[in-house]
């Protein structure tokens, strides 16, 4: 059985990518809510939260940025019958809303949302655990990458801008410069090598 299992593990890991599903908000949503650990347990972490017996108020609460993302979802959606009950607080230090949510997360952390969330966690920002020690890290990581990403990676599929050039409406802006500049450049070689040949037939 244990020859069975590793082919199976060494077939799955040559697979480079399994998407069953997403969940994926806008750009301009992503920069205004996901911004700390809570990002991670937006969605499938959150069931299981509950089911840990996290009270549902107190996990909006420490989820707050997706908390309100959801609500302003549910209502442009114009399902209001789905907004989530309020959080129990909106002031919560991102130290409280991990101390709330640290028993829960020790109760799921064996769940499979939860061992995905890890690997994310390790793969993606190279931090190995989620814990009291690692939260604001981790927190601190999730900025750093959504800084990166939005504002200073230019993205190929997007014409080599970044998504933010492209949210604030100077993608074609910044392109237009940048073809203003090659032409120019273009110019001035033809002209520097115009300038060389007549030099050389001159002599």
């Amino acid at each position: 059985m244990n020859e069975i299992n590793e082919r199976i593990k060494v077939e799955i890991e040559k697979i480079s990518l399994v998407d069953t599903h997403e969940h994926i908000m806008s750009e301009a949503e992503r920069n205004e809510y996901a911004v700390d650990f809570s990002y991670l347990f937006g969605l499938c972490n959150s069931s299981d939260l509950v089911s840990a017996g996290m009270p549902p108020r107190l996990m909006e609460a420490v989820r707050l940025p997706m908390y309100r993302y959801r609500v302003a979802f549910f209502k442009r959606m114009r399902l209001r019958q789905l907004i989530p009950a309020p959080a129990e607080r909106e002031d919560m230090s991102l130290e409280e809303r991990w101390q709330a949510m640290e028993p829960f997360w020790e109760a799921i952390r064996n769940t499979a949302y939860a061992k995905q969330t890890l690997i994310t966690i390790r793969d993606i920002f190279g931090i190995d655990d989620l814990n009291r020690d690692t939260y604001l890290k981790l927190s601190q990581a999730i900025a750093d990458f959504v800084d990166y990403y939005n504002y200073r990676r230019y993205h190929k599929a997007l014409g080599d801008v970044t998504p933010a050039d492209v949210l604030y409406e100077r993608r074609e802006q910044i392109l237009q410069g940048r073809k203003e500049v090659r032409i120019q450049t273009i110019n001035r070689r033809r002209n520097y090598n115009r300038g060389l040949r007549e030099l050389v037939n001159a002599a």
